[in-house]
């Protein structure tokens, strides 16, 4: 080693514990902002693929450093972001990723103020960098802390917008559990009517039982999926919809009810996401 070099040391589980747990973080926001519906376990493992790459990076030699760079920049954002987003389309990836961008520096940027121009610079600097399993604790302590707010915040936007929702065709009642989804703007190109998307398992009786799809208006329309690229979804017109949400009742007659083969709530929670444009019309 020549006299102007400097030896760094640097804590292999350390670097990847830190690396894990702001991975964490960073995906769990841009899941909920792109409408990924990864789990957290696809969370877990998107995070870990990061924070591995970040000890592999260290240990390669420095003269790659542009290979490096284009892996860490192109190649591991977008397999983070295509774990998280399963099936989803080339183009609802790349957005991922640009959102994985726009978070980290937000975050990065916050982190900054933090640590020059507030007491919490000081405390790290002279108490947490001198221990580095303090180091990984103040990290998971703030990640869990984090993340316990935003599912509060989440808890109770979903409790506020769950509704009790009864369709009736061919004069049979179809009942489930709804959502009224903001991010729901689907209207029918053909009838100019607002969609209310259901899980086709739950019309599956009826629709077996009706010989002439004409008589509910069968047709098929386009559509872009939470998250994901364009798609066509089965449209049929049910004779009454009722929302009841709350102490409210609202009955819609000839509403259009989209459906899909997959499943709506990971937790199984509500089958139906109700148009937007029936809570902004002030209907439920």
């Amino acid at each position: 080693m020549s006299g102007g070099d400097i030896l760094v040391e640097i804590y292999l589980d350390v670097l990847f514990g830190i690396n894990f747990i702001m991975d964490f973080l960073v995906i769990f926001i841009v899941n909920k902002i792109c409408k990924y519906a990864a789990t957290y376990f696809k969370i877990f493992i998107s995070a870990a693929f990061g924070a591995i790459w970040s000890v592999i990076a260290v240990i390669m030699p420095i003269n790659i450093r542009w290979f490096i760079n284009i892996c860490t920049y192109i190649l591991v954002s977008y397999v983070m972001i295509r774990i998280c987003a399963g099936r989803c389309g080339i183009k609802s990836v790349i957005k991922g990723v640009g959102i994985l961008y726009a978070v980290t520096l937000t975050l990065g940027g916050a982190i900054h103020v933090l640590y020059y121009y507030t007491y919490t610079g000081w405390l790290i600097k002279h108490i947490v960098v001198r221990d580095n399993r303090l180091i990984i604790f103040v990290l998971i302590s703030v990640v869990l802390v984090v993340l316990i707010y935003l599912e509060l915040i989440r808890a109770k936007t979903y409790n506020s917008c769950k509704c009790h929702l009864i369709c009736v065709i061919s004069g049979e009642k179809v009942e489930m559990m709804g959502y009224i989804d903001t991010g729901n703007v689907l209207i029918d190109p053909i009838y100019k009517k607002p969609v209310t998307v259901v899980e086709k398992s739950m019309f599956s009786n009826i629709l077996s039982k009706i010989k002439d799809y004409t008589t509910v208006k069968y047709h098929l329309i386009p559509f872009n999926s939470l998250g994901c690229e364009h798609g066509l979804m089965e449209v049929i017109a049910v004779d009454t919809m009722y929302i009841y949400y709350g102490s409210k009742k609202e009955t819609i007659n000839g509403a259009l009810v989209g459906l899909i083969t997959g499943k709506l709530s990971t937790d199984g929670e509500y089958t139906a996401l109700i148009n937007s444009a029936y809570a902004i019309s002030g209907k439920v």
